[in-house]
């Protein structure tokens, strides 16, 4: 939400920049200034990782969802056999085939 109201902010004032009557120095300083600080918006938005902001810890502490519960146990909890099709082959049982 933080970028969404700064690239509102930028956009407001790129719009009211040439209408303050500030000298031309002036106005192309901020106008690069407010350019500028618009692509490390969008570049953080783009790259979370480069600028190690909440987003890149989240990315980061995302994990696979979890077994499926039966009660209070999951399936492995149980004791009940949960074996892939790879652990299968690699026990060199037979797969059956459809």
């Amino acid at each position: 939400m933080r970028h969404i109201n700064a690239i509102l902010g930028i956009g407001i004032a790129l719009v009211l920049i040439p209408l303050l009557g500030f000298p031309a120095a002036w106005k192309n300083f901020l106008l690069v200034v407010l350019g500028l600080w618009l692509c490390g918006i969008v570049v953080s938005l783009r790259y979370p990782r480069l600028f190690g902001g909440k987003a890149a810890e989240r990315e980061g502490k995302r994990q696979a969802p979890a077994a499926p519960s039966v009660g209070n146990k999951t399936a492995s909890d149980s004791g009940e056999r949960t074996e892939s099709i790879d652990s299968a082959k690699t026990n060199h049982e037979q797969i059956p085939t459809v």
